[in-house]
């Protein structure tokens, strides 16, 4: 059978597994395409239009992002990893009070997710707001002691420095 034709028959999430497998490879573009099958399939998946927003935040297709998890958002206002990635995507077009507000609606959303404090500590950082940012991360690393990105953020990190300066983190 080709596999155009088995493509065909994939579900929705078939399609956000894929999606998932192909962004956890870095192959983006697939990623993409794959999200925006299962968003072809169900134009009501916030879930899918989650993963496109995160795809094309690593694409730096910025404001798509922001675009794609604002109707992520609009479908499920309660979906966390979606104001997380909101959050992501107002970081990098540099406003950085909006994605301050988005983190801690995911915060309040799913005070147990170790990526939206990481996020909210990003965001701190761009504030200048140095001591919240590292509250913010110690908080991701005791929700889960091997979350990489937090890690990454209090260890080797090049923010370490203007933490260190202020006092804040010895390294």
């Amino acid at each position: 059978m080709p596999k155009e034709l088995i493509a065909s028959y994939k579900t929705k999430e078939q399609w956000l597994n894929e999606g998932e497998t192909q962004y956890k490879d870095k192959a983006y573009t697939e990623a993409l395409a794959a999200y925006e099958q299962a968003i072809h399939l169900d134009p009501s998946y916030a879930r899918a239009y989650t993963g496109k927003g995160i795809v094309l935040r690593n694409l730096k297709r910025y404001e798509e992002a922001l675009a794609s998890c604002e109707k992520a958002i609009e479908l499920n206002p309660g979906y966390a990893l979606a104001h997380t990635s909101k959050g992501n995507a107002l970081r990098n077009l540099k406003q950085y009070e909006e994605a301050l507000a988005a983190c801690s609606q995911a915060i309040q959303l799913d005070p147990n997710d170790p990526r939206a404090y990481t996020s909210k500590g990003n965001a701190l950082r761009n504030l200048n707001q140095y001591e919240e940012a590292l509250a913010a991360y110690e908080q991701a690393i005791q929700l889960d002691p091997n979350y990489a990105h937090a890690l990454a953020r209090c260890e080797a990190h090049p923010t370490n420095r203007m933490l260190a300066t202020h006092g804040l983190l010895a390294i």
